[in-house]
């Protein structure tokens, strides 16, 4: 595939390709971009990739690994879990993060491809690219693009499990804490709430972590019609939602029954232990970043799809009231 041919589909000169394949900054942004599109569509870049493969043959794979944030225990627990397993199969790891920012997102991805800076990408995120990546791409979370290999988990379906445990305890008042970027937690919670001809109850902070977890709850002690089981997006909302209402005389569960989302290790060591939702992370990386690697090895244009399997963690934090 030449620089000739892409120079044809863009209408552009050949020397232009050359420079906006380069990087060179004589090239504006959007001829370049138009010009890396045309590249992918074609599979200019897969070629490259091969050829560049033959090259290094006994160098280590290098895996780019793309996640929103790194300050976030469970991005960070995540990371490290995916990097053991790359590195059991001889693999070196890149971590990109492109800040809850789609269009970020999308330039890093096309930068790894047209520079060639790995040989596969673990996305946290599905990107917005539609065409065939020129290397393998596997998403953690729904995607459109049929080239993707996929890690699913299904938000509504452990929302569901979460409100029913809770009404088979006996709580038919149950609220949400979160923030905005849990705002797909905050659908599935609705969603199901409504499915179950509950009211909603919904405290969303625009902090985030533990300072969420202290703005939501006093958005709930400044309410009038409180629920009696509040579900929190991730864990660091619930610690610090259950250690505010503490401060302020609210106790845990007698109260209100508190519940997080992702076990994260200090469930088991606040006060009450918190019951909270823990997912197969460990065995679904260990299984789909193996499946990754082989196919980046072998050169396989297989897609899998893994689905995250998900239990509810009982500890201190729920009162059965019936």
């Amino acid at each position: 595939m030449t620089h000739k041919k892409i120079a044809e589909l863009a209408h552009v000169s050949v020397s232009t390709v050359s420079k906006a394949l380069s990087g060179s900054a004589e090239v504006s942004k959007e001829v370049a971009e138009q010009i890396c599109r045309i590249a992918m569509e074609i599979g200019y870049f897969e070629e490259k990739n091969r050829r560049s493969k033959t090259y290094r043959k006994n160098t280590a794979l290098n895996i780019a690994v793309i996640v929103p944030e790194i300050i976030s225990v469970t991005y960070s627990e995540s990371v490290s879990l995916i990097k053991e397993e790359i590195e059991k199969k001889g693999g070196v790891v890149s971590v990109y993060v492109f800040d809850f920012d789609l269009k970020k997102l999308d330039s890093i991805m096309e930068m790894i491809m047209v520079k060639g800076f790995a040989d596969g990408i673990i996305s946290f995120h599905s990107p917005g690219i539609m065409t065939k990546p020129s290397i393998p791409v596997l998403c953690i979370g729904k995607t459109k693009n049929i080239y993707y290999s996929t890690i699913t988990g299904n938000a509504e379906k452990y929302f569901e499990d979460i409100i029913h445990y809770l009404m088979d305890m006996g709580h038919t008042k149950i609220g949400y804490a979160g923030e905005p970027k849990t705002w797909m937690k905050q659908k599935a919670y609705t969603d199901v709430i409504e499915n179950a001809g509950l009211k909603e109850y919904v405290y969303v902070s625009e902090k985030r972590f533990g300072d969420a977890g202290k703005d939501t709850a006093m958005m709930y002690l400044e309410s009038d019609d409180r629920p009696t089981a509040v579900i929190c997006a991730y864990d660091e909302i619930a610690i610090a939602f259950m250690d505010e209402l503490t401060i302020k005389g609210v106790r845990i569960p007698d109260d209100v029954s508190v519940i997080g989302i992702n076990n994260v290790p200090a469930c088991g060591y606040c006060t009450p232990k918190l019951t909270t939702v823990s997912t197969d992370k460990s065995n679904v990386y260990e299984t789909s970043v193996n499946k990754f690697m082989d196919k980046i090895i072998t050169g396989s244009s297989e897609v899998f799809h893994t689905k995250v399997l998900h239990e509810i963690i009982e500890r201190d934090s729920v009162k059965n009231i019936k």
